[in-house]
């Protein structure tokens, strides 16, 4: 099996076609391994029939191709069609990946996978087979995954293609007629299968035609893989002309034939001629029985134009149920929609009568809803206009999704529930709705946890690591404690970074719950992180506590970015904190009397007594710049405070009581 290199998105990590940099000397790279690069390794003529060997240690590799593991190269050349296996035996530790690349050297292009390995060695190693290589050179790379640095014995061995199946290309086959109320029988082997159509996996094919229309239902119970109901398309058209095709996909059932496989129906074929592409590995045999019922009608609401709206309170919720499999895919979407138009949906609508930040869940379904639409409409048909959400897996546990939506205004919206996912059951969807604000809505919209997050923040007293891959987190209960005119350092770390990313903080010093131009306090470089700062608290911030938000967004693709403290970014996430600011060091009297500290000027010991009927909850030390040195609860009456080994000056003590207010003395250490 082969195909282009993924990446996660243009320009993000992930396998990417390896270029190499120039060749170093053997000195410059520190007495690497000779087969360090692709470059360096002999191409070996494999013959079919033959076989070559290949043995040597992973000691002293670089990772000069960027891969996360240091990495050295076997190579051979083949003239004919065939079937190389690679026996690993005496390999140590064992390997665990196995890739192989083509092409020149120094310009790899195609990836290869291995089929299915044959029964381990007896020291756990593997048995590996490409099936179907091409005329031409292959780099096989060995990597260092477990960071031992051990040592590799690779019997490579090949054997000449099989030739390809009679059903290899889908007009070499003969449509079986397929009347309602009728069936057929398929069987067959995907051995020598190619991949004339560049679909990037080998296929063969069946075909039916239809006088009418039907649901047509595949049991593929029998067959060696139990991916045959989730790989396998239906297409029309010229058989001849891909540039004509029209896909078609099945709905699976979720209950198995017992030996892993699933019964699939395609829902609301018209006339016509189908033709079936089977994709599957080159060792795996299939065995299909079709048959065909009369088509089903579609739901009550499969246009949003069918559908009555229901009101959704703030604070309430709404449950819908329905089935998405016999529902058609015309008159959905506006020709404007940004998405794809094919994809067979139902509706339903809901309607607020305020702002409203709203969630849609698909937890605790039968089976889990990996892939759903992630949008809302204000009209129907939906056209370009849609408001996307932001997709969480966290609070279902079951891989299922949520979507979340910030900041509805006041109307009716629809929700659209789409055959994404192929399953041939019910499904219910839970609505609810909260209260707006106070502070805008900001958030990310691609929130795969493989795309770069927030994972470390730390500020004035904040130490907070999240793992969540989520658009929009609320930590507000961690609280930030800074004074007037201070200056505190920020650092924010993100996990699988990209050279792209931007952090940027605001925080909100006149309390008026907008986050104005003026209060942007952080502003990093661009760059994978982690980010390194300082924020300035203002001499006339408002007292009291306040909100921070960092925002991360890929600041280095226009079209994704959004470097304001609202709204939605592509990629990034959004977090929210608390900030309590107090008084500095300008402090006036008026909040003197609540305590004493003793001795005025102090040495290396201070005692804190505070006065009948105070309750004090915290005290902190603060420097003559506003730093914090010292922070604690305070659980005793007097404290005593350890200055030894602090610098000579002025200090102020700052006492938060339980019934949240404040008291301040200027001490002095001699």
């Amino acid at each position: 099996m082969h195909g282009e290199l993924p990446s996660a998105r243009p320009g993000h990590p992930g396998f990417h076609a390896l270029h190499h940099a120039p060749q170093a000397a053997g000195g410059q790279r520190g007495g690497a391994p000779p087969n360090d690069e692709a470059c360096d390794a002999p191409v070996d003529a494999l013959a079919v029939g033959g076989s070559v060997d290949w043995s040597g240690s992973l000691a002293g590799a670089t990772d000069s191709e960027d891969l996360g593991a240091p990495t050295v190269w076997q190579a051979f050349t083949i003239t004919e069609c065939a079937d190389v296996t690679l026996d690993w035996c005496g390999t140590a530790p064992v390997i665990n990946l196995v890739i192989m690349f083509d092409g020149a050297c120094d310009a790899l292009n195609d990836i290869y996978w291995p089929a299915d390995p044959s029964p381990e060695c007896v020291d756990g190693n593997l048995i590996t087979t490409f099936y179907g290589l091409a005329p031409g050179n292959y780099y096989l790379l060995i990597g260092d995954w477990d960071g031992v640095a051990g040592t590799y014995s690779i019997h490579a061995s090949a054997s000449a293609c099989p030739p390809p199946p009679p059903n290899d290309n889908p007009c070499d086959v003969v449509p079986d007629a397929l009347a309602v109320g009728s069936n057929a029988s398929w069987s067959g082997t995907m051995a020598g299968a190619t991949d004339q159509e560049g679909y990037g996996a080998t296929s063969v094919w069946e075909a039916f035609t239809l006088a009418e229309c039907a649901d047509v239902t595949f049991n593929w119970c029998g067959s060696s893989t139990p991916d045959m109901a989730w790989d396998f398309q239906l297409v029309t058209g010229d058989c001849n002309d891909i540039a004509t095709w029209n896909t078609f996909y099945a709905s699976m059932s979720i209950v198995d034939c017992g030996d892993g496989n699933l019964i699939s129906t395609a829902y609301g074929l018209e006339a016509g001629t189908y033709y079936v592409m089977i994709m599957a590995g080159p060792v795996d045999t299939y065995t299909a029985d079709v048959s065909a019922v009369t088509c089903q009608p579609p739901p009550a609401n499969d246009l949003c134009g069918d559908v009555e709206s229901q009101a959704l309170p703030i604070g309430g919720s709404l449950t819908f149920t329905g089935v998405v499999a016999t529902a058609t895919a015309d008159g959905d979407f506006d020709p404007s929609f940004p998405g794809d138009p094919t994809v067979h949906t139902v509706w339903h609508a809901f309607t607020t009568t305020e702002c409203a930040n709203v969630t849609v869940s698909y937890c605790a379904m039968e089976a889990p809803y990996y892939t759903v639409f992630s949008f809302l409409s204000s009209f129907c048909p939906a056209d370009s206009s849609i408001i996307l959400g932001s997709s969480d897996w966290a609070p279902c546990n079951d891989l299922s999704v949520t979507i979340q939506y910030w900041d509805l205004p006041a109307g009716t919206y629809y929700l659209p529930v789409g055959d994404l996912d192929g399953f041939d059951l019910p499904y219910t969807v839970n609505v609810g709705a909260s209260a707006c604000g106070p502070y805008c809505a900001a958030w990310a919209l691609n929130t795969n946890p493989y795309f770069e997050k927030i994972s470390q923040v730390t500020f004035a007293g904040i130490d907070h690591a999240s793992t969540l891959g989520t658009g929009y987190e609320a930590f507000l209960e961690d609280t930030a404690q800074v004074v007037r005119s201070g200056s505190y350092p920020i650092t924010v770390a993100l996990s699988n970074g990209y050279e792209g990313d931007q952090v940027l903080a605001w925080i909100d010093f006149d309390g008026d719950e907008v986050f104005q131009e003026d209060e942007l306090v952080f502003s990093s470089e661009v760059g994978a992180g982690p980010y390194t700062g300082n924020v300035t608290i203002p001499a006339d911030a408002t007292i009291g506590n306040t909100r921070m938000r960092l925002r991360m967004h890929d600041a280095g693709h226009p079209d994704w970015a959004n470097d304001a403290p609202c709204g939605m970014a592509d990629y990034g996430q959004v977090e929210d904190y608390t900030v309590r600011i107090d008084l500095g060091t300008g402090i006036a009297e008026a909040v003197h009397g609540r305590f004493t500290a003793m001795p005025n000027p102090a040495n290396d010991h201070l005692s804190i007594a505070f006065a009948p009927g105070t309750h004090p909850a915290q005290l902190t030390l603060l420097d003559a710049t506003g730093r914090a040195v010292l922070e604690q609860i305070v659980t005793s009456d007097p404290v005593h405070l350890d200055l030894a080994g602090m610098d000579h000056g002025l200090y102020v003590v700052h006492v938060r009581f339980s019934d949240g207010t404040q008291a301040v003395e200027r001490v002095v250490k001699e």
